[in-house]
């Protein structure tokens, strides 16, 4: 199992993928980094994997499937108040911003609904009116435009 992007690039070059664009997309690391990771490789230098740098993450398993459980049962919950509720289940303490970047890592996205009116009693009985009324209408020589004004 990889466990780093650069480590992925390398195993897939010895195993005969050369084509940078491939490694990228597959390593999902930037071009100049691709890039500068083959170029190490050509010229025979060897590339280190060097750990995680930076804090060590205060988040597991457990506690990213805890917020993704809360985030499918209560699809309108904010994120801070998913991170509050997770907190309340044994999680760690994380911000909202936290919350929102480790969802976001697991593929949920944020989405608003479309302000839509629906229609009322008086729009329905009015289509249906209008239907009734041209129901002998003769379809055929009707000429439909796309808000166009045309003189016939």
């Amino acid at each position: 199992m990889v466990f780093n992007k650069r480590e992925l690039v390398i195993n897939l070059f010895n195993s005969g993928v050369k084509s940078p664009k491939i490694l990228q997309s597959r390593s999902k690391l930037s071009r100049s980094q691709v890039f500068h990771i083959l170029k190490l490789l050509k010229q025979g230098v060897p590339v280190e994997i060097n750990p995680r740098r930076g804090r060590k993450k205060i988040y597991g398993q457990t506690d990213r499937r805890r917020i993704a459980h809360l985030t499918r049962k209560h699809d309108t919950w904010s994120a801070k108040k998913i991170s509050n509720e997770a907190e309340s289940r044994g999680s760690p303490k994380i911000s909202a911003k936290t919350c929102q970047r480790e969802l976001r890592d697991m593929g949920y996205r944020k989405q608003m609904p479309l302000n839509k009116p629906m229609l009322t009693k008086k729009h329905k009985r009015t289509r249906v009116e209008w239907c009734q009324k041209h129901l002998q209408t003769d379809w055929t020589k009707v000429i439909f435009s796309d808000e166009s004004v045309s003189i016939v």
